[in-house]
């Protein structure tokens, strides 16, 4: 499936960009682009290295996962909620239907790039990867700014019971706690350590350009890069928290995000329902009367390669807006949108086709025919909200 949308987003953005001379000589107006704040401030952070990662002894071992993109390499942890953890986190599902499908917290930046993921079970055999169960996952609910997804997969090994979740406080720091992860491609490594310390509202981000908000438990936990969305238990074995960074600058200074947060992706999930309608509404139909608040149609018809258009004005500001191209009308396929930058121009496109459950649009953006970033429109408003 994921091949398919790959391939049909790939000749989209072929189609698309040939189009553009095309496109643009329709119109008479000097389109200079909406204004994009979180891009332009990433622009300027483009030659900088990422921030590193950071996440990390029978039954602790089996409720972890190692999440896996389309190459099959391990791109982060995860770890199985039992019924009754899944209940809390989603209570508007019966514990029949929790019992029988695995519900997989990890970090959103582990699955930030919209693939289609891939679960691996623990091996019987935790050096030989083969003896694993591999299942193809579902995103049914992301918190961005808790820095959470939660993955749905159809079914459960017999061999794994689910982390049961608990919270901690600050009468808890000192206490011993054990981290499971896959650090540097090392599967299903375990290592312990103690709570630092326990940080309400703390901020943090990812390339310098999306900050995030969240309860956090701080750790001296010996975890390394590559293990992003591994559990942390307490020494009873509950599940406290998700690993999920190492701060730079400093030497055992690992946060994890607190089990109290998950709460989030309930609210992530119904965020996800609203989106399921909006997109409905994505047609050659009904596409006008979504943004007419702000923008009103200056013409649509049919491009040279066959594609259906519609032409959107920003209002306020007749000289900023977009094109809409419907592919194979009346389902919309892509949003153009040009933009200006420091004398460079940039070329946005802004597609609803992606796996990523609570986005409306997958956003690619080009200088010349190169992509030089990807990122996520959460709310629909032709933003990047989110840069990969």
């Amino acid at each position: 499936m994921m091949a398919a949308i790959l391939f049909l987003f790939l000749t989209l953005v072929s189609n698309a960009v040939n189009a553009t001379s095309e496109i643009q000589h329709l119109y008479q107006y000097d389109i200079a682009g909406i204004e994009q704040p979180l891009l332009e401030q990433r622009l300027n952070f483009q030659d900088q290295k990422r921030v590193s990662y950071r996440g990390n002894v029978d039954q602790l071992l089996s409720n972890t996962v190692c999440i896996l993109d389309e190459s099959s390499e391990c791109i982060g942890a995860g770890v199985v909620l039992d019924d009754a953890s899944a209940h809390e986190v989603m209570p508007m599902m019966s514990l029949d239907y929790l019992s029988k499908h695995s519900f997989i917290v990890t970090n959103f930046h582990v699955i930030e790039s919209g693939e289609i993921p891939q679960v691996l079970f623990m091996p019987s055999d935790s050096l030989n990867l083969d003896s694993g169960v591999l299942a193809t996952a579902e995103i049914v609910s992301t918190a961005p700014g808790k820095d959470l997804a939660l993955l749905l997969v159809r079914s459960k090994p017999q061999f794994v019971d689910g982390a049961s979740m608990t919270s901690v406080s600050k009468d808890n720091i000192g206490d011993e706690v054990e981290a499971i992860g896959h650090p540097s491609g090392m599967m299903w490594t375990y290592t312990k350590g103690y709570i630092s310390q326990v940080r309400a509202a703390y901020e943090w981000n990812y390339n310098d350009s999306y900050t995030m908000n969240a309860d956090v438990i701080q750790t001296q936990t010996p975890i390394s890069g590559g293990s992003s969305g591994g559990p942390l238990y307490n020494d009873k074995g509950k599940l406290i928290a998700i690993n999920t960074m190492i701060k730079s600058g400093g030497q055992n200074l690992n946060f994890s995000i607190s089990a109290t947060e998950f709460r989030y992706l309930k609210t992530g999930y119904d965020n996800v329902e609203e989106l399921k309608s909006l997109k409905k509404e994505l047609d050659w139909d009904s596409f006008n009367s979504l943004v007419d608040k702000s923008f009103m149609e200056k013409e649509r018809g049919r491009l040279d390669d066959g594609n259906n258009y519609q032409f959107y004005a920003l209002k306020s500001d007749p000289s900023v807006g977009f094109i809409a191209v419907f592919r194979d009308m009346p389902k919309l396929s892509m949003i153009y949108l040009p933009y200006e930058d420091k004398g460079k121009s940039y070329k946005i496109f802004l597609n609803p086709e992606h796996s990523n459950a609570g986005a409306v649009f997958k956003v690619s953006v080009y200088l010349g025919e190169e992509i030089i970033m990807e990122g996520w429109d959460f709310d629909g408003d032709f933003e990047v909200d989110y840069i990969i």
